[in-house]
């Protein structure tokens, strides 16, 4: 075999080696800021789901305090109705 040409055929798939190692390489960049991505996404949405709970906590707050206040006022309005007799 000519050695030259079998030289010619190391040094091809050797940079066919490279290339594919590039691209291999490439995806798994590819992957890794996927991952990453994924990974804030799901912080995010635990942030959000956080705020969520406190934003009900507050309103459920607020409406017990509504419902309060609502009750005082019907005291107040049957108390003010029954001295008027």
């Amino acid at each position: 075999m000519d050695y030259e040409h079998r030289i010619k055929l190391l040094k091809e798939e050797m940079r066919h080696e490279r290339a594919i190692a590039e691209l291999h390489g490439q995806r798994l960049d590819a992957h890794d800021a996927s991952f990453n991505s994924i990974r804030e996404i799901l912080k995010e949405t635990a942030r959000s789901q956080q705020q969520f709970a406190v934003d009900i906590a507050r309103l459920e707050q607020d409406l017990a305090h509504t419902q309060s206040m609502v009750q005082d006022l019907i005291r107040a309005i049957t108390a003010d109705r029954s001295t008027d007799k």
